[in-house]
């Protein structure tokens, strides 16, 4: 057992069963068993969580626009003339 008082969560009288580790930085709350993820408070867990989702939304993204890309390309030089009147290519 931790030697903490209350869990950081307003109005929590749970037992502490940790102090968090910090996410991006050190926190040092102390935390209960309903209001953390075993090494981080539900305040870290909630910053780590936007972080990795924004990962992978941006990682989404970049290989969703590489698809687009690539397809639009196929089509673009499909429908295209070989030799432009306009540019003489």
């Amino acid at each position: 057992m931790v030697e903490a008082k209350t869990c950081h969560s307003a109005n929590c009288n749970r037992p502490v069963i940790g102090i968090c580790n910090g996410f991006e930085g050190p926190c040092g709350r102390p935390f209960c068993e309903e209001h953390s993820t075993k090494s981080l408070c539900s305040a870290c867990n909630e910053k780590f969580i936007k972080t990795a989702s924004g990962e992978v939304v941006e990682e989404a993204m970049a290989a969703m626009y590489n698809e687009f890309s690539d397809q639009w390309c196929q089509v673009v030089f499909h429908y295209l003339p070989h030799h432009s009147p306009r540019t003489g290519f």
